[in-house]
């Protein structure tokens, strides 16, 4: 859990800092924020820290991770990454 944490702050902090213009990497991240605060306060409530969402959390944490290097370096080089 500390680590789906440490990667989702890695990413708020890459789209915060304005790196990637993609409306869908800053539309999920803040769509993910609210699914990671909901599932850490029900965890705790009903004690599911052991839970498959987590999994699938850790997982999609990873991918938008992906994908954002992938948006920042491909605006870096100049293509176009709109479409």
């Amino acid at each position: 859990m500390k680590s789906i944490v440490f990667n989702f702050i890695y990413i708020n902090r890459m789209i915060l800092n304005k790196q990637t213009k993609s409306v869908f990497l800053i539309k999920i991240n803040d769509a993910m924020q609210v699914w990671l605060t909901m599932n850490i306060l029900f965890s705790f409530v009903s004690y599911g820290l052991s839970s498959y969402l987590w999994y699938l959390f850790a997982g999609f944490s990873v991918v938008l991770s992906r994908l954002s290097s992938t948006d920042i370096q491909m605006e870096a080089n100049g293509k176009d990454v709109s479409g």
